[in-house]
């Protein structure tokens, strides 16, 4: 049997005992009819080609490939599809997994070809059930779909499989169980303004530009000096990785005076280096505690001498999108004051008193806490209301792919003229 590299293919064979051409892949063979014939190397060659184009992979039998094979060959397919355009995992993969669990925690052993509407309808049922958006169970639904419909594109799955799935419709407003979800309203100004002074300098400044710009907290989080242009009355950040790059659309932000004013402080041109670090914030907040040392430097620790060999967390390189998201929410706390008893656990709290514990908290949040995406639709509110909604589209990066390269270009001299005012 031959050995597979990365290199090589499975080779053409003589079966001596039947006079067949075979190939053998894994551990199995595949006999391909009388040896030394046309026919069988054309059935060697399209076998080979099959199994290139599927990753060195064997493709089971419709009838005989179950809901757990096919999700791990869509698992794999995932992590090499869903991909940036530096190569990194898009998040897209932890949204599929989310999708896909509650078939795998009821149907993993179900062959694929006995995967009936009904089977789809029960899985919808549970979200339903479990207090999921009807937008939300839409797309989860939509994501299992999708996985047959890659399987059917493999081989791997039955078209009359998928062709039955799509007859089951998405859940339409106001007539199904499901809730619907609250739309993002824009958050008050006022409102971010008493969050602020419960924020860290960086953050809070992370916010003001964030109101300024109407940029998304992704991209807000990735600044670098080298994705800057400063050069002008407006500057411009071109992020390196943005929400529809995969589409193949560009993205601009443009800041005036205001937000050239608060980036100014944090800029570190022609570099690598993210603008917002919480490693520098922690760094200049040790510089600031030993400058206000009152010890004499003789006495006591020292600087690096009072530090954990190997901590279990340390400051990143740069702020995530959750990471942001939970500091604003940790200062509209502070800021609004939520009950002690909501936040911490009393000793020997029953499952019952936890469950109104965690319910009370999550309903004061739902009233007092704001996020990132409040604040990108206040400055989009602001924007359409003084400026037009054309404006509020191209500062927002809401390209549509049929809009063209001269109305881009319109919008991109618009947006400069309004951030050169407001900015």
């Amino acid at each position: 049997m031959p050995k597979l590299t990365a290199s090589n293919v499975p080779a053409y064979s003589h079966h001596k005992a039947s006079g067949q051409a075979v190939v053998w892949i894994s551990g199995n063979c595949k006999y391909l009819g009388k040896h030394g014939t046309k026919e069988s190397r054309e059935k060697y060659d399209r076998f080979i080609g099959e199994w290139l184009a599927a990753g060195r992979q064997l493709t089971p039998a419709p009838e005989a490939l179950t809901i757990a094979e096919l999700m791990v060959a869509y698992l794999r397919h995932c992590q090499s599809y869903y991909r940036n355009s530096d190569g990194t995992m898009s998040r897209e993969i932890e949204r599929v997994k989310l999708a896909i669990r509650p078939l795998a925690k009821s149907y993993s052993r179900t062959p694929v070809a006995e995967f009936t509407p009904m089977a789809l309808k029960a899985i919808r049922k549970g979200l339903v059930d479990a207090d999921l958006s009807r937008t939300t169970i839409n797309q989860w639904i939509n994501s299992i779909r999708r996985m047959f419909r890659w399987g059917v594109s493999e081989g791997m799955v039955g078209e009359g499989v998928l062709h039955a799935l799509e007859a089951v419709e998405g859940l339409r407003f106001g007539r199904s169980e499901a809730r619907e979800g609250e739309p993002v309203k824009a958050v008050d100004e006022d409102y971010v303004a008493a969050t602020l002074a419960h924020l860290s300098p960086t953050v809070a400044d992370m916010v003001r530009v964030q109101l300024l710009t109407g940029m998304r907290s992704g991209e807000l989080v990735k600044m670098r000096g080298c994705d800057l242009n400063t050069t002008g009355n407006t500057w411009v950040y071109t992020p390196s990785k943005h929400k529809t790059a995969r589409f193949g659309h560009k993205r601009a932000v443009y800041f005036g005076p205001k937000g050239q004013q608060i980036v100014g402080r944090y800029l570190k041109p022609g570099t690598g280096a993210f603008l917002f670090s919480p490693a520098e914030m922690d760094l200049q907040r040790r510089q600031l505690l030993h400058s206000q040392r009152m010890t004499p430097p003789t006495y006591g620790n020292f600087p690096g001498t009072n530090r954990r060999r190997k901590p279990k967390k340390c400051p990143g390189a740069r702020y995530t999108s959750a990471s942001y998201r939970r500091a604003i929410a940790t200062a509209c706390e502070k800021a609004f004051g939520m009950p002690q008893e909501y936040r911490k656990a009393p000793k020997g709290e029953t499952p019952a008193a936890k469950a109104l514990r965690l319910a009370n908290a999550k309903e004061w949040r739902n009233k007092h806490v704001w996020y990132p995406l409040q604040v990108r639709h206040t400055a989009a509110t602001k924007v359409r209301r003084e400026f037009g909604i054309e404006a509020a589209q191209h500062i927002l990066g809401h390209a549509s792919i049929n809009v063209t390269e001269i109305y881009a270009e319109k919008n991109a001299a618009q947006a400069r003229k309004v951030m050169e005012q407001i900015g």
